[in-house]
């Protein structure tokens, strides 16, 4: 799995069927954090995952946080 930078695209094939377990951490400049888990459930051999960000996270300024 692989997690673009720039544009925040996951991409990742999977090497079998099944359920896996998925945990993304994003970080930004200002020492802003936040976690993201989920599952994946793969139920056929030819899945690909391409996934934009839903939307970007805001930041508060007041406290630096997500």
């Amino acid at each position: 799995m692989v997690v673009d930078g720039n544009t925040g695209i996951i991409t990742w094939r999977p090497s079998s069927v099944g359920n896996y377990s998925v945990a993304v951490q994003a970080r930004d400049s200002l020492g802003g954090n936040t976690d993201q888990n989920y599952t994946l459930t793969i139920v056929s051999k030819l899945a690909w995952l391409a996934s934009l960000p839903v939307q970007p996270a805001p930041i508060s300024a007041a406290n630096n946080t997500i």
